[in-house]
């Protein structure tokens, strides 16, 4: 019997892996890319018209400034910091293994294994690689948590993983 190559590793999901989970899936979009543009040209268009508008106006195009890049980052963070601390999922360690058929993922006794073909799209970030198994659906891996081998980790997904849905160059936020 061959001795199967896997990878294991432990991940205990924190407020601030969610949140950098959700700026990914929010900020990459085609909605987030469009929210960004209209913020940035609502400013423009309030420091050109500054001294001809009226102030409501002005508060308008302050407003639709602040609301899609300060605004909806603290949102964001909230979301992130109350579903750690509701949701179930997030507060016991999961264990995952990856092997030549896919992942399995154990926490609390139960096991759910996904296999490669599951898997649509993988995103590295400087502090995540994301594990998508549908368009938004994603399992979050913290590299922090798991250093010593994020390079095994890496070469484990790239067996399982077509390379046309690897992105391995890291996607900046």
């Amino acid at each position: 019997m061959d001795m199967e190559e896997k990878v294991m590793f432990k991940v205990k999901i924190e407020a601030k892996d969610l949140y950098r989970f959700f700026l990914v899936y929010n900020y990459r979009s085609v909605s987030g890319v469009l929210c960004v543009i209209a913020s940035l040209a609502s400013l423009v268009f309030l420091i050109g018209t500054f001294q001809h508008n009226e102030p409501l106006t002005n508060g308008i195009l302050f407003f639709i400034a602040l609301y899609f890049t300060v605004f909806r980052l603290l949102t964001l963070r909230q979301k992130a910091e109350l579903q750690v601390k509701t949701n179930p999922g997030f507060q016991d360690e999961l264990e995952y293994e990856m092997n030549q058929e896919g992942i399995i993922i154990r926490q609390n006794g139960e096991e759910v294994c996904v296999s490669w073909e599951q898997v649509v799209r993988v995103l590295e970030t400087k502090d995540l690689i994301l594990v998508y198994t549908s368009r938004v659906n994603a399992f979050i891996l913290p590299k922090e948590q798991f250093e010593a081998s994020v390079s095994e980790v890496k070469e484990q997904i790239e067996k399982g993983v077509a390379k046309k849905k690897c992105r391995w160059k890291k996607v900046r936020i």
